[in-house]
């Protein structure tokens, strides 16, 4: 039996829409941060995976038994090409929602790819390309701290890999509130809405352009510690991401009215000074980043202004270690 566990990341530039599908090729690179739980609660932001020989492939998500989507197949099947394993029986525990926003597939392929890296001989690149290849931002939580995924440009994808860049140590004091604004499974996966920006958002093309520099300006905010300047480019990229998903036709809408409430609070709050950042993925729950100085009030803030968030909803996280 080998086990796994592996945390969720939050991108802080974007990956969205895939130059080849199945191979999960993304048409930019993008920057994400690792997120390590620090509270004590049943609510934590990672999924814990064992695996053990079977008489077949099976897997068993959140108690429910199922066998291995065309995601897990691809994923096994690259596995196997490095080296031969038994089947196996696939177990894997999501502390947190699943399907909302909360990259649920990114950290259950870290996990995965992790756990099978106990029966077979991996490296990182390895792992990298066979977690990718289950989800394409899995590859992100395989590893420590601020974490670059390249898009790469072999049509193979052996150089679409993820790397960590800046060690978790780096920026102490940098703290993520994640808000569960939602449970429920959003309406447009991933998967579809990002073919859905690719086939017809006009605005898509002028993102790819411009996020080679959002990465290089970002990183130099976390080289510096210059949370003003983070702030900024962690939403305005935030809110790229979301306007060419409403550019999408039909459009893509994946914040709620919650969400936006997280906006304005965050933007009248940071009216004399930038104290907190939001961010969002393909869901419509929050990621603030503050430091460490702001957490009470910032948490004050939100549960005091967001009609039915409670403590229990709130995950405080830091910047931490990958998939292990």
């Amino acid at each position: 039996m080998y086990e796994a566990e592996a945390p969720v990341n939050i991108a802080l530039v974007k990956y969205w829409g895939k130059r080849d599908v199945s191979l999960n090729l993304p048409t930019n690179s993008s920057l994400s941060v690792t997120l390590e739980t620090c509270t004590s609660s049943d609510l934590q932001l990672v999924t814990r995976t064992i695996v053990e020989p079977h008489h077949e492939d099976s897997v068993i998500l959140n108690g429910v038994e199922s066998a291995p989507n065309e995601r897990i197949k691809r994923c096994l099947k690259y596995l196997r090409s490095i080296a031969d394993f038994p089947c196996v029986k696939v177990r894997t525990e999501n502390m947190f929602p699943t399907a909302a926003g909360l990259a649920s597939s990114a950290s259950g392929y870290a996990a995965l790819v992790t756990a099978i890296s106990g029966m077979i001989p991996l490296d990182a690149n390895q792992k990298s390309i066979a977690a990718r290849l289950g989800s394409g931002s899995a590859c992100r939580s395989l590893f420590d701290g601020f974490v670059l995924w390249e898009s790469g440009i072999q049509t193979d994808g052996s150089d679409s890999i993820s790397k960590s860049i800046i060690a978790p140590g780096h920026w102490p004091e940098l703290c993520c509130l994640v808000l569960i604004l939602s449970a429920a499974e959003k309406a447009v996966s991933s998967a579809a809405g990002m073919e859905r920006t690719v086939h017809t958002s006009e605005l898509f093309p002028s993102r790819l352009e411009k996020v080679p520099d959002h990465i290089a300006h970002l990183l130099r905010a976390i080289e510096q510690r210059d949370f003003s300047k983070f702030a900024e480019l962690v939403m305005r990229d935030s809110n790229q991401f979301h306007a060419v998903c409403m550019d999408s036709y039909p459009p893509v809408f994946y914040l709620n009215e919650a969400s936006r409430t997280v906006i304005h609070l965050v933007h009248g709050y940071n009216r004399e000074n930038v104290r907190l950042a939001y961010t969002f993925d393909a869901g419509p729950n929050a990621f603030i980043f503050c430091l460490e100085a702001e957490l009470q009030s910032a948490k004050e803030l939100f549960l005091s202004q967001i009609p039915g968030l409670a403590t229990s909803n709130i995950v405080e996280c830091r910047v931490g270690r990958g998939a292990h």
